[in-house]
């Protein structure tokens, strides 16, 4: 993966620090595994199983379950560093990485992103970044 690619899925991930993990099952936006009858819904292989934040099993199509737009956006964002990470270098996670935003206020100018604006809108400097989170 190249370089920025590397920083631009290490700031995404970096957005879950702290956060509370358990078993996620890592691909529940396939439709071959997921199992309904009437009364019940069942996820089948979980060969991508691992332990991270419960909102990563929770990106699903036209936000189905209901995250607040941060919490979509924060779990899309590391979801798809982590799609493109683990299958890099094939077209899908090409695709992928491609959907994770840049990095704002790093020196490389390949991952450099517009500045966001203030609740103003006016144009956020260095003296505003004090106290943003990741």
């Amino acid at each position: 993966m190249p370089p920025e690619g590397v920083v631009r899925c290490r700031a995404a991930w970096a957005r879950l620090i702290g956060r509370q993990t358990c078993v996620v099952h890592g691909n529940p936006n396939s439709p071959a595994n997921v199992r309904m009858t009437a009364d019940q819904v069942a996820l089948i292989d979980w060969d991508e199983s691992h332990v991270d934040v419960p909102d990563l099993d929770l990106v699903l199509p036209g936000n189905a379950a209901g995250l607040d737009d941060s919490a979509y956006d924060t779990a899309a964002q590391v979801s798809a560093a982590w799609e493109a990470a683990v299958c890099w270098p094939d077209e899908y996670s090409i695709r992928r990485l491609g959907e994770v935003r840049a990095v704002w206020g790093t020196d490389r100018p390949s991952v450099f992103m517009p500045r966001p604006l203030c609740q103003d809108n006016r144009e956020m400097d260095r003296s505003d970044q004090n106290g943003l989170q990741p």
